[in-house]
């Protein structure tokens, strides 16, 4: 995950998209907006290089964190 730039909000975005949260529930958790969390989200989306891609990016993720262990 360090190998795509992300700070350090979009890295607790994605561990909560990593445990299959929504943006309501991570707004929720995080303290922010809906509106902030798919902000955040749709950034994760275009440093990981799936924004434009039909993957589902919690899959994606997963798959990440497989092959760096």
């Amino acid at each position: 995950m360090r190998h795509f730039n992300l700070t350090s909000r979009e890295s607790q975005v994605a561990n909560l998209v990593r445990e299959g949260r929504n943006s309501r529930q991570i707004a929720d958790i995080l303290n922010i907006s809906k509106g902030a969390a798919d902000f955040h989200r749709n950034n994760i989306r275009k440093k990981l290089g799936i924004n434009k891609e039909k993957v589902n990016c919690r899959s994606f993720l997963l798959k990440l964190e497989d092959n760096e262990t």
